[in-house]
């Protein structure tokens, strides 16, 4: 079982679930991408694109984040497939490199990687969208590290 408390990033992870459950309608769902992309400003967590597994019915596509130091997969919008699941899923999910639920895509997480000018133009947009101008500015910096 891993710890997610004595990963070092986990307060910022923690702290940015939270400011997105509170700020975003409907999150996490359809958030995958952006949300990973603000992990990985944050925490240098590398950006992975892939499959979640245990939805087989519907199209599975994912984006999370990958420790390569700890080799661990984060996580913080997995429970957006709990309706279609039936699952119960931490807010945060924090797995082994290899586990029953998630599947690397190497093709998907070279396009997200080779995107670099619409991962700046949709952190940007991001943070246009989801913070008012009445945010902290150290809260719009964290999007658009």
């Amino acid at each position: 079982m891993i710890n997610e408390t004595t990963l070092p990033y986990h307060y910022q992870l923690r702290c940015l679930r939270r400011f997105l459950e509170r700020e975003i309608s409907d999150f996490p769902t359809w958030k995958c991408e952006l949300t990973s992309r603000v992990v990985r400003r944050i925490t240098g967590l590398e950006l992975i694109g892939g499959h979640y597994l245990p939805v087989k019915e519907i199209p599975n596509e994912h984006v999370w984040n990958f420790d390569h130091d700890r080799r661990l997969h984060v996580c913080l919008t997995m429970n957006q497939f709990d309706r279609i699941t039936g699952l119960s899923t931490p807010d945060i999910i924090i797995l082994p490199e290899n586990n029953d639920a998630l599947l690397v895509s190497q093709e998907m997480t070279w396009l997200l990687k080779s995107d670099q000018y619409g991962e700046e133009r949709t952190a940007e947009e991001y943070a246009n969208k989801y913070l008012s101008p009445a945010q902290p500015s150290v809260v719009r910096a964290a999007f658009l590290r």
